[in-house]
């Protein structure tokens, strides 16, 4: 942790430029059997922390970008309406392709079965946790820290890489499929800074060459992932500036190759949010003052760094009321600009910890600066600013005991043969990494279901409505309405005035088939931020009470405010043909396939509609179509079946029930299978 003042007595920058070889000291071994070492010690612990909780669910957000994201669904072609590098424009993968295409390989593989997104989301932990071993054992070998750990540098950096690795802050990113954004951006964060720092020790032109494209790639692919990714070329400049050359004017004109590359990756990165992807969720015109996200932000930052240091208890949610005022955001803020003004004295000195704290600062800014509404805290942005922090404990630590053990060594002795610095930072740090161990794997047990780990969230904050009414949602999704309707009610009783809270009630209602009640409670709904939605559900409320009149209102109104969606546009459709305008409805049916092209269901009621007009031939071809994309699907065969009938095709009718049949009665659809038979029996006595 060495000084700018004492580095440069011994360091000259001119050691490294390109004109100039590099020191020996700088050259660094290739320490095959420590990297080994260190793929077995990292992945190992990972497999055992991260292991037990690989076939956890989808939850929350999942479902928005992998289950209900039809981006997914086939990798070809790439680009285009509903390729895999075109997700839909407010889900939380929108201007984030590279983490949508990874997302469609995993359903490639392994459909919805989460087995695999988990799989792939640990690997790519385990990998930053090897790039993140691999900058600090290189750095710490520097002439910057004057031969200091030249003996440790790959245990130490160890040390730092297993704690970061099993930290209980990082269970949100790693466990929550969604969060893959964050998992990509942070690999890829890493692999620039890796990528760079080999760069700058490059010993030959072709060496400098291949780090050069490395680090400039990662970077490209990083902005691909997350936007946090446009501060990695300021830090890779701050890097170079306060461990190799001293000055930004000197890193500029040694390695301007390397920045230009780096900021050309801002390019595409204004591409991709030039639309606004996710402005329903961030954003200044979503009404937050800015004033007070920021006071509010002041307090996060305090709470982050708890956390860090005592990483209990855990949310998938934090509730923070917005600190409106300096009288009480004043602590916070008061901390915050302790913090920042002690980094850039410390930034401008060229010193490590001012490195690593402006890294904190940077990471973090993106989101201190521009509000998400319903995310003021969230574990995972945390996840690479956490990095900096414990190679700032870890190190350190190392550092001052070693410097305290330098004052009781006589001067005879090499100080630093003195194993008992390296000893007790191992031991201590290693007992640090089980006890993460342990409250990491406690943790992970919340995600067993959605249903857990909103309730743990409700049970840490009783006073979040969010978390209340998400675990109303996750007793719905897991078919349990009762228990959803009555946990509502209770929660109503404190927050009466919560539209969101009768929302998730009448879905439950309408779960338990009582739509005149759910009625009530959506016309509640309707003064809450989402009306739309609210809409579309009174419009199946009313379908279920059989009043489709009512019904389309509440679908246009839906559709009005959410017109890209296909579903909305289906029912629509549905309630104009139940209520004997099929004209009308075979309009929505048409949008309707337009937007979700490879839906079977809304498929077959366009076809039902054409039927309805007497389009009987456009209407067989459009079933004989969802057949080719969907051959086991039973609906489509038996109203194709009964469609052939209607035309006159007796034996071709026949050969596509029977095969109806079959079907049914291999998924187990006895109903619809006794339906089918007789039918046939009718027709066949017909024939």
């Amino acid at each position: 942790m060495a000084g700018r003042e004492v580095r440069r007595k011994k360091t000259a920058p001119e050691r490294l430029t390109s004109q100039t070889p590099p020191s020996p000291r700088l050259r660094m071994p290739s320490g095959a059997g420590q990297f080994l070492l260190a793929i077995a010690v990292l992945s190992g612990l990972g497999a055992m922390v991260y292991g037990p909780a690989l076939h956890s669910p989808f939850i929350f957000d999942d479902f928005h970008s992998v289950v209900l994201n039809p981006s997914i669904t086939k990798l070809w072609p790439l680009f285009g309406a509903s390729g895999p590098l075109a997700p839909p424009a407010e889900a939380p993968t929108a201007g984030r392709p590279l983490v949508n295409l990874s997302l469609a390989i995993n359903y490639q593989f392994g459909q919805l079965d989460p087995f695999g997104y988990h799989v792939l989301n640990l690997t790519l932990h385990v990998l930053s946790a090897l790039l993140l071993w691999g900058i600090v054992r290189r750095t710490l070998q520097l002439p910057y820290f004057e031969e200091l750990f030249d003996r440790e540098t790959w245990i130490v950096a160890l040390l730092v890489a297993v704690a970061w690795l099993v930290h209980p802050l990082q269970t949100e990113a790693v466990e929550y499929v969604t969060q893959r954004t964050e998992l990509m951006m942070g690999f890829f964060y890493l692999a620039t800074l890796y990528g760079s720092l080999r760069y700058f020790c490059a010993e030959t032109s072709a060496q400098r060459a291949l780090w050069l494209v490395a680090a400039g790639a990662a970077c490209l692919l990083g902005v691909t992932c997350k936007e946090v990714m446009v501060t990695a070329p300021v830090a890779v400049l701050l890097f170079e500036r306060t461990f190799i050359t001293g000055s930004f004017l000197h890193a500029l004109r040694r390695s301007w190759p390397l920045y230009l590359l780096l900021v050309l990756s801002w390019l595409p990165l204004l591409i991709f949010n030039l639309n606004a992807p996710r402005s329903e969720s961030a954003g200044f015109q979503l009404g937050v003052p800015a004033h007070a996200w920021w006071f509010t932000q002041a307090k996060v930052l305090a709470m982050y760094l708890k956390l860090v240091v005592w990483p209990w208890p855990l949310s998938i949610h934090y509730h923070l009321p917005l600190l409106e005022t300096v009288a009480t955001a004043w602590p916070w803020l008061g901390l915050a600009g302790l913090l920042a003004i002690g980094t850039i004295v410390l930034v401008w000195r060229g010193s490590s910890i001012g490195f690593l704290g402006a890294c904190v600062f940077m990471i973090l800014a993106p989101t201190f600066a521009i509000p998400i509404v319903k995310e003021v805290a969230v574990e995972r942005r945390m996840y690479l600013p956490l990095a900096a922090i414990l190679t700032l404990f870890i190190v350190g630590a190392y550092w001052l005991l070693r410097t305290a053990t330098q004052s009781n060594v006589s001067a005879s002795n090499d100080p630093q043969s003195d194993p008992r610095p390296l000893r007790i930072t191992i031991i201590f740090f290693s007992v640090a990494a089980i006890a993460m161990c342990l409250v990491s794997a406690l943790r992970l047990k919340a995600y067993q279901d959605a249903v857990t780990i909103w309730q743990d969230a409700a049970l840490r904050d009783p006073d979040d409505a969010m978390a209340r009414n998400n675990v109303g949602r996750a007793l719905i999704d897991a078919q349990r309405p009762a228990e959803a309707s009555e946990y509502m009610r209770q929660f109503l009783k404190q927050a009466p005035d919560s539209a969101e809270g009768h929302h998730v009630l009448a879905l439950a209602l309408l779960n338990l088939n009582q739509p005149l009640e759910a009625i009530e409670h959506l016309n509640q709904a309707l003064q809450g931020p989402d009306a739309s939605l609210a809409h579309y559900h009174l419009g199946i409320a009313f379908m279920n009470s059989s009043r489709p009149e009512e019904a389309i209102k509440h679908f246009e109104a839906a559709a009005r405010g959410q017109p890209e969606v296909a579903e909305i546009q289906n029912r629509l459709g549905m309630a104009l043909t139940l209520a004997g305008r099929p004209q009308l409805a075979l309009e929505h049916f048409k949008l309707a396939v337009k937007l979700s092209p490879d839906s079977p269901t809304i498929r077959v009621n366009l076809a039902l509609a054409l039927k309805a007009i007497g389009s009987l031939p456009e209407a067989s071809h459009e079933l004989e179509e969802i057949i080719r994309m969907a051959p086991d699907d039973v609906d489509a065969r038996f109203q194709l079946a009964m469609l052939y009938g209607d035309l006159g095709r007796t034996d071709d009718a026949i050969v596509t029930a029977e095969k109806a049949l079959e079907l049914a009665k291999a998924t187990g659809n006895l109903a619809k299978a006794q339906f089918i038979e007789g039918w046939l029996q009718e027709h066949r006595k017909r024939g």
